[in-house]
């Protein structure tokens, strides 16, 4: 029996919750997945990550074969409010995996990548503490992990310095807060200051 685990990558969370108009893919549903914040509260993350095809093989809509990596894959993954997620897991003969991946994909059809509505909620979506605390903890083990290697011969430090400030400035880490950002991009720069590479720095 497959292990139950449940680690997905940034680049999975910013298309699920970035580019499905922020509802319930229930079709009927309009329950919203994420709620912005208020003056004396964060934005919440309100909705659930099902999975079409379960985590563990004796879940609902359990599927054996599949690799961890599959089970938490975009293409497995699907976002319900709390209601329907209990709904769809606890009658897995009434919501089938094949109905489930129909509801997304007539979901993504409300809300294609690139529409002016997606490109707003994804950006709401960076903004959120759920995406800060996901990205910070992402740019803190890959610093550390630049950090401790560096020393080693042939570790690519300069390159991997370079990759890191690109994702912390303006690609996949870019939802991290102000001050794990711009502790990541000190060191970067600290990394990168020798003479020939003085200027990237």
């Amino acid at each position: 029996m497959a292990k139950t685990t449940r680690q997905y990558s940034a680049r999975t969370l910013k298309l699920l919750f970035g580019a499905y108009g922020n509802e319930c893919a229930e079709p009927r549903c309009t329950n919203r997945i994420t709620v912005e914040g208020t003056d004396t509260s964060n934005a919440a993350v309100v909705g659930q990550i099902c999975h079409i095809y379960a985590a563990a093989d004796n879940g609902p809509r359990g599927k054996p074969g599949l690799t961890a990596k599959e089970r938490n894959s975009f293409d497995n993954l699907i976002l319900l409010c709390g209601h329907h997620h209990s709904i769809v897991d606890q009658q897995p003969e009434t919501y089938p995996a094949a109905l489930l991946i129909e509801w997304k994909k007539r979901q993504a059809s409300k809300f294609q990548q690139g529409t002016a509505e997606a490109v707003q909620q994804q950006a709401a979506m960076q903004r959120s503490a759920f995406f800060a605390d996901h990205s910070d903890n992402q740019i803190n083990a890959e610093l550390d992990r630049i950090r401790k290697a560096r020393f080693l011969a042939g570790f690519p430090t300069k390159e991997a310095a370079r990759v890191l400030a690109d994702q912390v400035d303006t690609r996949e880490f870019s939802g991290g807060s102000r001050d794990v950002r711009a502790r990541a991009l000190a060191w970067c720069a600290r990394l990168l200051s020798s003479d020939d590479t003085a200027t990237e720095a």
